[in-house]
């Protein structure tokens, strides 16, 4: 039983020791290796990674402009508006109809009246 024991001890500070050497002798990313695969598909260090969220974030950013177009027409139409009514016309969380709120607030467009739970907004 004790050599039993004594080899199976032996197998994981071996096969331990195995997973080390083989972690640490990996090839890093700047190594000549990775360079070479780089360079056999077609991709040296100039060649720019495409950047997927490029798309993405100009897409947001024009969904958001539109909705604070919308939100500042739906403020003219109605005189005065609250948070919540913000949040079921953009259809938006509180956080987000907050934000856009205060967007428009900054960029002197709309002005905020009242306080605490009275709180509400006018076109300047």
């Amino acid at each position: 039983m004790e050599l039993i024991i004594t080899i199976f001890t032996i197998g994981i500070v071996a096969g331990g020791g195995i997973v080390w050497w083989v972690v640490k002798s990996a090839p890093k990313t700047g190594s000549r290796i990775c360079a070479r695969v780089r360079a056999s598909c077609g991709m040296t260090e100039e060649t720019p990674k495409p950047k997927k969220s490029e798309g993405l974030i100009q897409k947001q950013g024009k969904e958001k402009a539109q909705k604070l177009k919308e939100l500042l027409k739906f403020i003219v139409e109605k005189k005065k508006v609250s948070n919540n009514e913000v949040e079921k016309f953009l259809k938006v969380s509180d956080a987000t109809a907050t934000r856009y709120l205060d967007e428009l607030e900054k960029s002197g467009k709309i002005e905020q009246l009242g306080k605490g739970r009275s709180v509400y907004y006018i076109k300047k």
